[in-house]
């Protein structure tokens, strides 16, 4: 019998000492407690990995109050392991796992657990959890979507919408309209009228019900709504004219239209992007007007950090432009700018930034203003240490969309022709294409500057390593899921559903006329779908009009004259109010998600990347890959 007694025993060692599963303790976690997680190296894509991040989302009903924890998991026992304390406002927590900027999300889904009190779990809790998951799908795998999002959110509401405030059932009906796989107007405007009967909806939450009322056709006089909105006007009058100042001719009537609507526009609406532009647009043009001081002064209103630092970007390139004679004026204004420190206060932490991420952040803003004081230093004659600014950022990774393509000029300007080439084939390969640039490095080959290959053969071989890249990502996100599927109408009223394409391989194509990028793609586009026209008659390309607001009419008309002017031969299907779009869990256009023969998604590209011959590699990866068993 002792035998057995320790026969016991050993096996209970091994299985306590071989704990394999994913785990939070304690196993229900209220809000304020300290939390351990425990993350098998079997579970996890990252198991190579010393140590793991861990990005830990608080969730919180007031999400501009949400909050983002950085966990360092180290290994130990063939598992990772670390805590962290919950906030004591949270309603639940949203994780991935990171390390050496590989991410491990579960295929999309995150990690994130609901949280509870006294042993109960919080009715909200999972509602904006899953409304997180829907989120950070896009921004952690853009590749995937989560199609079992739709039945749990609807599951959630069944069994909690119930003990659900205002706050939260308006959530829920955001949220739901997001992840729908088909369309149900009955469903929805059930929705909405629950929310109509709500007394404590805000005159910015009243005035949204009725509007998405209308987005919906529904036309009924809501009194209890028409009571709470009263003569609160929803508009941002910015929204209306930010494009007319965009055209103006003059700084000074862009001013002018400026101050009209500075003096009524209410507090909280500045904040938002119409109006930010319409100060951008007005310091800009006073930069290249030369009245600095008078553009700078706008500094006091911007919100948008990113926007007041391209304005004063632009200052510090005007004044230290080869051409440009530099006042007393000049130089004080300059050095205001370049001693204004910057550090972690300056870049704001989203839920949507990993901790690489948000350090690279802060970095790139340093090395940004570092670079200002060094054309500075070189402007003013002090090269040795304008030089040793530029060494110092060389060693740097680059935020090329940021200051890439400055340094790269300054670069060229200094004669560091290799070191261009470099940084050069680093933008390439990080999507930074730019006509500029390219034309001044191919310049620089032509006069025999850069030695030990040929422009050519640069950009053959660059391509070409980018390229094989592209193949290995689309490889690692392949998938076969059954796709949603759509009943919409084309341009001219008539009706297409998903069913009638069975045995064809997709290229769905989601668009707006007011996305450049989607118009900017639409000759390689054209150029694409001619030549699988004649290499493979089982490939379809779809172009779904989307996120357009106003008119349908309209809308239907502005697409056509975009058509007829490019002469774009594309079957553009025009896409419900509610979004067949949001059904892939897309946030971001141009995006392409591919369907083969069977109706199953298989991969998705988020934005578009300049080059007929590398997106033609792709293409004909992932057709060739629907073709295999």
């Amino acid at each position: 019998m002792r035998k057995y007694y320790g026969l016991l025993l050993l096996l209970t060692i091994v299985f306590v000492g071989c704990n394999d599963k994913y785990e939070i303790t304690p196993s229900k976690p209220e809000p304020g407690q300290l939390v351990k997680i425990h993350l098998p190296e079997s579970k996890t894509t990252l198991s190579a990995a010393d140590s793991i991040y861990a990005y830990v989302y608080a969730i919180k009903e007031n999400t501009k109050n949400d909050e983002v924890i950085d966990v360092f998991l180290t290994r130990k026992d063939k598992a990772f392991d670390g805590e962290f304390t919950i906030p004591a406002d949270a309603v639940a927590v949203y994780v991935h796992f990171e390390a050496k900027d590989e991410i491990d999300n579960n295929e999309g889904k995150g990690y994130g657990f609901t949280l509870y009190k006294d042993g109960k779990e919080l009715s909200n809790s999972k509602l904006y959890l899953l409304a997180t998951m829907r989120a950070n799908s896009y921004y952690w795998n853009e590749h995937s979507f989560i199609p079992g999002l739709f039945s749990d959110f609807k599951q959630t509401y069944q069994q909690h919408g119930t003990a659900w405030s205002t706050k939260d059932l308006l959530k829920y009906y955001t949220t739901y309209t997001r992840v729908a796989d088909k369309v149900d107007t009955a469903y929805q405007l059930k929705l909405l009228q629950e929310l109509a009967d709500k007394n404590d909806l805000t005159q910015t939450e009243a005035s949204s019900v009725r509007e998405n009322f209308k987005l919906l056709g529904d036309t009924t006089v809501h009194e209890n709504l028409n009571k709470l909105i009263g003569d609160f006007d929803p508009q941002n009058p910015a929204a209306n004219v930010v494009w007319t100042l965009y055209d103006l001719k003059t700084a000074d009537e862009k001013d002018a239209m400026l101050k009209s609507i500075m003096d009524t526009i209410r507090p909280e609406l500045k904040k938002e992007d119409d109006f930010q532009y319409m100060l951008f647009y007005t310091g800009l043009a006073y930069v290249n007007e030369g009245k600095f001081e008078k553009a700078k002064s706008y500094e006091q209103y911007f919100e948008n950090a990113a926007l007041k630092n391209q304005v004063n970007n632009q200052i510090i390139n005007k004044i230290t432009g080869k051409d440009y004679k530099m006042t007393t004026a000049d130089d004080a204004l300059i050095n205001s700018i370049i001693n204004t420190p910057v550090g972690k206060e300056s870049v704001k932490r989203a839920n949507t930034d990993s901790y690489n991420m948000y350090q690279k952040q802060i970095k790139n803003a340093s090395s940004a203003q570092l670079l200002n004081k060094a054309k500075y230093l070189d402007k003013t004659g002090k090269t040795d240490e304008a030089n040793a600014i530029f060494g110092q950022l060389a060693a740097d990774d680059y935020s090329f969309w940021g200051y890439g393509e400055r340094y790269f000029n300054l670069l060229i300007d200094k004669g560091e022709y290799a070191k261009a080439t470099d940084l050069w084939k680093q933008m390439r390969k990080n999507s930074f294409v730019n006509d500029q640039v390219d034309s001044a490095l191919k310049a620089k080959f032509a006069e025999g500057l850069v030695t030990g290959t040929t422009w050519e053969e640069l950009e053959k071989t660059t391509n070409a390593d980018i390229t094989e890249k592209s193949k290995e990502k689309i490889l690692k996100h392949f998938t076969s899921i059954p796709a949603p599927k759509f009943e919409l109408t084309d341009l001219k009223g008539n009706p297409v559903n998903f069913d009638q394409y069975k045995g064809k391989k997709l290229m769905i194509d989601f668009w707006a006329t007011w996305c450049g990028p989607c118009i900017a793609s639409f000759p390689e586009m054209k150029q694409l779908q001619e030549h699988f026209a004649k290499a493979d008659t089982t490939v379809q390309f779809l172009f779904v009009l989307t996120l357009e607001r106003g008119e349908k009419e309209a809308l239907i008309k502005n697409a056509e004259k975009l058509l007829e002017a490019q002469q774009l031969p594309f079957f553009v299907i025009l896409d419900h109010p509610s979004g067949y779009v949001n059904q892939f869990q897309i946030s971001a256009i141009p995006c392409k998600v591919f369907v083969d023969q069977n109706g199953n998604f298989r991969y998705k590209s988020i934005g578009y990347m300049r080059g007929y011959e590398k997106n033609l590699s792709d293409f004909e990866t992932i057709f060739s890959l629907m073709d295999k068993k």
